[in-house]
């Protein structure tokens, strides 16, 4: 494993990074896009993975200690509050959690995919129009 600038590996500066609350700095910037419209989230949540590679890969692919979900620590489920938070006036609240990792799963499979050369480029905007108009319409943000 590579270690980053202060000999620590990517990985445990992304734990301490993420239990400091800093993950809800970055998703905050996209739910504040929600108020336009669902393409403006894709896009910010997209353009973030792009312009950050490393810190993308360290938060969403390698392996952490961190637990997710119910029992993840509090800076964890306020970042997931906020992906909540873009989706919650498209959804309704039973179903919140449950399409919103699904509507995440989506845009992190473009991202993952898109990062490491498997998707086309020049199919970046039809794809996020699909996604959009298809697939977040399906789990409830039919409505932006």
């Amino acid at each position: 494993m590579r270690l980053g600038r202060h000999g620590r590996s990517p990985c445990s500066s992304c734990v301490r990074w993420c239990r400091r609350g800093s993950c809800r700095k970055i998703i905050a910037p996209a739910r504040h896009a929600a108020a336009d419209s669902p393409l403006r989230v894709a896009r910010a949540y997209l353009d973030f993975a792009v312009a950050n590679p490393s810190l993308y890969d360290a938060m969403f692919l390698m392996n952490t200690a961190l637990t997710f979900g119910l029992e993840a620590q509090l800076p964890l489920r306020a970042a997931f509050g906020e992906l909540e938070a873009m989706f919650r006036p498209f959804v309704d609240a039973p179903d919140l959690g449950a399409r919103t990792e699904v509507a995440w799963s989506s845009l992190h499979g473009l991202a993952t995919l898109g990062g490491g050369g498997r998707l086309r480029p020049e199919l970046r905007d039809r794809r996020l129009v699909w996604l959009v108009a298809e697939r977040l319409a399906a789990v409830g943000a039919a409505r932006a």
